[in-house]
């Protein structure tokens, strides 16, 4: 099966204008990509402020400096959805990821499968336990349970996308009888686990329909590897994705093309493309931001296309 070529809107390069979002949207739908990804944060933290508070590192695991902080934009990744159902016909919208444990169960389902039926059955879910303790505090939710609560919001969402009266009980929700409606188009809509430790790894193969993947492919050889073989044994290999993440960074687009065989070669369904600016490039002590959307589009395209081509020249050679 050929591999699914999705990006992430790089919002910290190109800000929240509705217009440019629409431009990239549709510029990714019309070189062929098949899914869009909408990252997350509700709030961001003001760390000079708060001088002694050192998050975990997403990328890392370890604490230290926040990635991110309340200057730079994010969109609310349901919102987004909506207005992206209205602008796109085909390509699918995916949140990239939502930090499901610091949000309400029941809230968070009735509000995807509005995005599903708006959309007519293109939303796929993804969710991951957050590094950010100081947003779910904002949140009114506990950061130490967030990986059990997520374990159980799979299944009561699963439950709510299916049935319609759902009567459950759990450490964290409880719900008698009660249901959705609208109820979406895909039941259930597909969730996908982000995160690169054991932990979403684990749950991603027991409970997801998928793997989010954030770290490069030479990174994640033997991830993706012990993550086919755990599906494997689970007996879940029908279809269960696996998203592999590439970023452009200071690259031509064509360079990103031998990372994208890599994740190809380790069962890779699917492509996390990011065009936005990473690594972090200085000039003269100031951060270069590719502000104009254009540039990202045409990045998207070229790739794609180096790609189709690649693909097309070895099954002639065969």
């Amino acid at each position: 099966m050929a591999i699914k070529f999705g990006a992430t809107y790089p919002t910290l390069d190109v800000g929240t204008d509705p217009d440019t979002l629409r431009r990239w949207a549709q510029g990714l739908e019309e070189c062929g990509f098949d899914e869009l990804f909408i990252p997350e944060h509700v709030v961001g933290i003001n760390a000079g402020q708060r001088p002694g508070w050192t998050p975990l590192n997403p990328n890392t695991l370890e604490r230290g400096k926040p990635i991110y902080d309340h200057t730079n934009p994010f969109y609310e990744p349901f919102v987004a959805m909506g207005f992206l159902a209205a602008v796109t016909s085909r390509i699918r919208l995916t949140s990239g990821v939502m930090i499901a444990p610091q949000r309400q169960t029941a809230l968070m389902a009735k509000q995807a499968a509005v995005a599903d039926v708006l959309s007519r059955g293109r939303i796929r879910l993804g969710v991951g336990v957050g590094w950010n303790d100081a947003e779910f505090d904002a949140m009114g939710a506990d950061f130490k349970v967030r990986g059990r609560r997520l374990d159980d919001q799979i299944v009561v969402l699963r439950r709510l996308w299916t049935e319609e009266s759902v009567t459950y009980q759990g450490r964290f929700d409880r719900l008698d009888a009660a249901g959705l409606a609208p109820l979406p188009v895909q039941r259930p809509i597909p969730i996908i686990v982000g995160g690169d430790s054991d932990a979403a790894m684990e749950r991603a193969a027991r409970l997801g329909d998928g793997w989010f993947l954030t770290h490069t492919a030479a990174e994640c050889v033997d991830r993706a590897q012990r993550f086919w073989k755990r599906v494997d044994e689970l007996g879940r290999r029908t279809e269960m994705s696996l998203v592999g993440t590439v970023y452009q960074g200071p690259r031509e687009p064509e360079a990103m093309l031998d990372e994208i065989a890599v994740w190809d070669s380790l069962g890779a369904t699917h492509l996390n493309l990011r065009t936005a600016t990473y690594p972090i490039q200085w000039s003269d002590g100031r951060l270069v931001r590719k502000t104009d959307v254009n540039e990202h589009i045409d990045a998207l395209r070229r790739v794609h296309a180096a790609w189709v081509a690649r693909q097309r020249d070895s099954q002639r050679q065969c």
